[in-house]
């Protein structure tokens, strides 16, 4: 296993030997191992092929599907580990991006981009696939690299195209509080950015309502998160509003509460005649 992955917060999974097929069920949580366990010694030892599973770790992988990408990304991202893939022998860039997400970039109806995150897997260097062996174009450290700096490459890079399976950077936390879970379930980030003129397509994806945008698509929401990737905004509704409105939580919370809490039913009394 190359020196590059001698960090104790990555996981690894095996995978059938010649094939890119993980080999046992859960491989990206029950079954990811440490490097030094091992079981994923052993396998590499007799089957040579394992994966490196995005996400722990924060490494991610971007995954362009021809040359002409490839070389656009060599020219904006920085210096990093680069593993030339087996079959295309096109470049794999290997960066940590805490915040990860997994996103797919389709061209009508053909992926020419990966970035390959939480839960995903990217064959590792070394690992051989139809006879032909993945090996390493840049034998560097893996480089560090904020989400907002990525997002901002990859909308240089892919201006005009459709982006796809864009996760959410995560979920929403749970929370005691009961009034931040109705404000929640009953109102939505569509509902907030509808009033401000704003209409998301059928994926999610629309205008960021905090800055300009040529391509219109930045911003997207799932799962209750909204994150733009193109500033880096990103969060519930509450911080949409928080940020909308340069309020306070506090102010937010009152203002939403009031919103969704109906008027107290005022029942007229009578008073009964004296007899």
């Amino acid at each position: 296993m190359i020196w590059q992955f001698r960090n104790p917060n990555l996981r690894f999974c095996c995978v059938i030997k010649g094939t890119k097929r993980p080999v046992r069920k859960n491989w990206n949580t029950l079954h990811a191992y440490r490097l030094n366990d091992y079981r994923l010694r052993e396998h590499i030892k007799f089957n040579k092929n394992y994966g490196v599973v995005g996400g722990y770790g924060d490494i991610v992988v971007c995954d362009a599907d021809s040359q002409e990408i490839a070389n656009l990304l060599f020219s904006m991202l920085p210096p990093t580990l680069t593993v030339c893939s087996a079959l295309k022998h096109l470049p794999h860039f290997y960066f940590y991006v805490p915040g990860a997400y997994n996103l797919s970039i389709k061209d009508d109806t053909k992926t020419i981009f990966d970035l390959i995150g939480p839960k995903h897997m990217a064959i590792g260097p070394e690992s051989v696939v139809d006879g032909k062996e993945y090996t390493i174009m840049h034998d560097l450290p893996i480089a560090n690299l904020s989400l907002s700096v990525l997002s901002k490459i990859l909308l240089r890079v892919f201006p005009n195209q459709s982006v796809i399976n864009a996760a959410p950077r995560g979920e929403v936390k749970k929370c005691s509080d009961p009034i931040i879970h109705k404000i929640r379930e009953r109102v939505s980030i569509e509902e907030v950015l509808s009033s401000k003129g704003i209409i998301l397509d059928r994926n999610g994806y629309g205008d960021c309502p905090f800055h300009d945008s040529r391509s219109k698509r930045c911003f997207h929401v799932s799962n209750k998160l909204f994150y733009c990737f193109s500033c880096g905004r990103g969060g519930d509704v509450i911080q949409l509003l928080q940020d909308l409105n340069g309020w306070s939580f506090k102010q937010t919370k009152t203002w939403l509460n009031n919103k969704i809490t109906p008027p107290a039913l005022h029942i007229p009394t009578t008073r009964k005649e004296v007899i």
